[in-house]
């Protein structure tokens, strides 16, 4: 996910899935919002460098799984 701005104009920063900081031109991403599959291109002594895959597509509003209803146990009673 992309955390915040980066230091140059475009650039957006994100967290690996090791939550090592990466950082990569991104225009059009929505900060807290999209999901985007990134190629590391380089590292750096506390960060890494990539960009966007070719086939990935900020992935804005994904679903997100509900929980379950909500059952009222005293209805659960009731009907034993």
């Amino acid at each position: 996910m992309l955390e915040r701005p980066g230091r140059h104009p475009g650039q957006l920063v994100g967290k690996s899935p090791y939550l090592q900081a990466v950082h990569v031109e991104a225009d059009g991403a929505k900060i807290g919002h999209d999901l985007i599959d990134v190629e590391i291109t380089a590292h750096h002594a506390h960060s890494l460098a990539g960009r966007p895959l070719a086939a990935s597509s900020p992935v804005s509003g994904h679903p997100v799984p509900a929980d379950p209803p909500y059952t009222d146990p005293a209805s659960l009673e009731k009907s034993a």
